[in-house]
């Protein structure tokens, strides 16, 4: 179990001397649940993304080792239905989540019992502690210091490594987007051998992605650096460009160039296999639009429709549902205004009970919304694969 530590590795190596503070004297709400409680994770891949969670300074994690039949034998798991009651972003009552907070409480000094959070929107296969003054007995120690888990520094400095390869992969997609549109510029026809090349460029960016949440197994999902970094390829986040002549090109419009190009040497050349290609980078784009779309955020009531979604396609579910829930907060606003000017207990308590049931359905609609992102992610994963194993080998039919 890998942890990182917003303060660095000087916190780290203090922890690693004297051991947590219990959360139950000084308690340090883990973010989403709200409780005194130290978060764990199986994906360094995570860590390693985020300096806050220990970025590239190997001195800055954490870890501690418990035998796998042990962990599965003493965990508890949290429930999502639980889980989504208590988050901070969805259900406001973090005393539903006491009955299994109770259950890690062991009693004894030297055991700290894991609580296996479902995996959320991040699929980072996570666990908290309650009790987590009790990991210094349970061997807690920094993997970079003396007499640290080699294996699992190991495990961290892979995922630091190749932390930088997607900036990389990037450039390499810079250059050759950038003949094209110099060959565009002089008016001229981009060649086979550039179209090619951009093609090949693309596909190994993405197989790289695929590689990077592989280079650290996580039990049922992709792991959050995929996640993450899909993300930030569709919405043009962390500076993850395309970059011509200091102009920052979104990879979107660097597919739709591509798709474009591809379909017209597949007329030229009457080549099906080139179409195909041309519609599995139009699939690739779509989802990546998708995407974007989907985190822009549920709608805030203080934005009219016509502000909020000037740019999104009318016939998207995802619009409908956002529209949803617009309508549903401005609702909850009105009522959450009256409340106070009302001085009938029933009318008060109808009130309220109203907007609760309003909370409920705008909570259902927004896991709508994310389910949806998850569902667009599901398919990126597929397409890659399909780019992998379909080469750049041209074949007439």
């Amino acid at each position: 179990m890998i942890h990182g530590q917003k303060e660095g590795s000087d916190t780290v190596a203090k922890i690693a001397k004297t051991g947590f503070i219990s959360p139950q004297k000084h308690p340090e709400a883990h973010s989403e649940l709200r409780t005194g409680a130290v978060s764990f994770t199986k994906d360094p891949n995570l860590n390693a993304l985020i300096p806050k969670f220990g970025g590239k300074d190997t001195k800055a994690y954490g870890n501690v080792n418990i035998p796998y039949g042990d962990y599965v034998y003493r965990r508890i798991n949290m429930p999502a239905s639980v889980y989504d009651t208590i988050n901070v972003y969805g259900g406001q009552r973090p005393s539903a989540g006491l009955f299994t907070y109770n259950r890690a409480i062991t009693g004894t000094p030297d055991d700290a019992v894991p609580i296996s959070l479902p995996k959320s929107y991040h699929l980072e296969s996570e666990d908290i502690f309650i009790e987590a003054d009790k990991l210094k007995a349970m061997g807690f120690s920094r993997p970079a210091g003396r007499g640290g888990d080699k294996d699992a520094l190991v495990k961290i400095q892979t995922a630091i490594d190749m932390r930088d390869s997607t900036p990389n992969k990037l450039n390499k997609i810079s250059d050759t987007y950038s003949d094209i549109l110099n060959t565009k510029k002089e008016k001229k026809l981009p060649t086979e051998s550039q179209v090619y090349s951009l093609y090949k460029d693309i596909r190994d960016l993405f197989k790289n992605e695929i590689a990077k949440a592989e280079s650290v197994s996580v039990t049922g999902g992709a792991g959050s650096r995929y996640v993450n970094t899909i993300r930030s390829l569709a919405t043009g986040d962390n500076e993850l460009n395309v970059v011509v002549n200091k102009k920052d090109y979104q990879l979107t419009t660097v597919l739709s160039t591509l798709e474009s190009e591809l379909n017209r040497l597949s007329k030229s050349k009457n080549n099906n296999v080139l179409t195909e290609k041309a519609n599995n980078i139009k699939q690739l784009r779509e989802s990546l639009d998708n995407i974007s779309y989907q985190t822009d955020g549920i709608p805030d009531p203080e934005f009219s429709l016509a502000t909020r979604f000037s740019k999104a396609r009318n016939t998207s579910e995802e619009e409908s549902l956002k529209n949803q829930i617009l309508k549903l907060n401005t609702e909850k606003n009105k009522i959450t205004q009256q409340i106070p000017r009302e001085w009938d207990v029933d009318v008060i308590d109808e009130l309220k009970a109203k907007k609760e049931s309003l909370s409920e359905t705008i909570d259902n609609l927004t896991k709508g919304i994310r389910s949806s992102e998850r569902v667009s992610k599901d398919k990126i994963m597929k397409i890659t694969d399909k780019l992998a194993k379909g080469g750049l080998a041209s074949r007439r039919t």
